[in-house]
């Protein structure tokens, strides 16, 4: 069994997009908002909601929830320490692509 930081060594390379893109957004936020106000979460949060850019992972834009728009996951399954991409699924109901054959249940 692999310790927790031995997993995240082996987080797939297409993460590190999401955390970059989850990074700007944060720090465009941020920027936004005076700095006096930079220690309350909703103002920062009205800034990002509002943000739209290209980011390293594609167009980023956020929901009045502040959720991304337009996002697509992966799923992954990580067995035999390797991570396995087993399907995707948007915000769509009904969107899930998920291999169950790939899919390892413990």
């Amino acid at each position: 069994v692999l310790s927790g930081l031995e997993q995240l060594e082996n987080l797939p390379d297409f993460a590190s997009e999401h955390v970059v893109d989850a990074l700007l957004a944060l720090t465009m936020g941020l920027s936004a908002v005076s700095p006096e106000n930079r220690r309350n979460g909703t103002e920062i949060m009205k800034k990002i909601i509002g943000l739209e850019f290209n980011g390293v992972s594609g167009p980023v834009s956020f929901t009045p929830e502040g959720d991304r728009k337009d996002a697509v996951y992966s799923i992954f399954n990580f067995y035999e320490d390797d991570w396995q991409n087993v399907g995707t699924v948007a915000d769509e109901v009904g969107s899930a692509v998920i291999d169950l054959d790939a899919v390892c249940f413990i």
